[in-house]
């Protein structure tokens, strides 16, 4: 995309990008969420809280690394919590995201099952 603007924020449908993998989430019932933003992380941020998500934190990567960076810079916002882990891309398009729930609750079961 040739724009000034973050990728996330760019509308699809009339909602911006970042809409559709939480309001995928948000029928997970995740226990928390972490969204890494950056390149204007106010209006990610603004975006991202019309999800409302019960536990969403924010956590910032002043610079942008790539995808192992983001998810090193969420680990903290997980420090005290033992469950599974979903790392998901923030901009991808709708029929996308709808596709992620089934696939998400069979590897959450099976590694559920595999701990015990």
């Amino acid at each position: 995309m040739r724009s000034g603007r973050a990728k996330v924020l760019h509308e699809l449908g009339g909602q911006p990008l970042i809409r559709y993998p939480l309001a995928t989430l948000a029928g997970l019932h995740p226990e928390r969420v972490a969204l890494v933003v950056g390149h204007q992380s106010d209006a990610v941020r603004d975006a991202a809280l019309r999800a409302e998500l019960a536990d969403l934190r924010l956590v910032l990567q002043s610079e942008q690394r790539g995808t192992g960076h983001a998810v090193a810079c969420a680990r903290e916002a997980f420090a005290d919590f033992d469950g599974d882990v979903l790392i998901l891309y923030g901009d991808v398009r709708s029929s996308a995201a709808r596709r992620w729930r089934p696939y998400s609750i069979r590897i959450v079961a099976r590694t559920r099952t595999s701990r015990s």
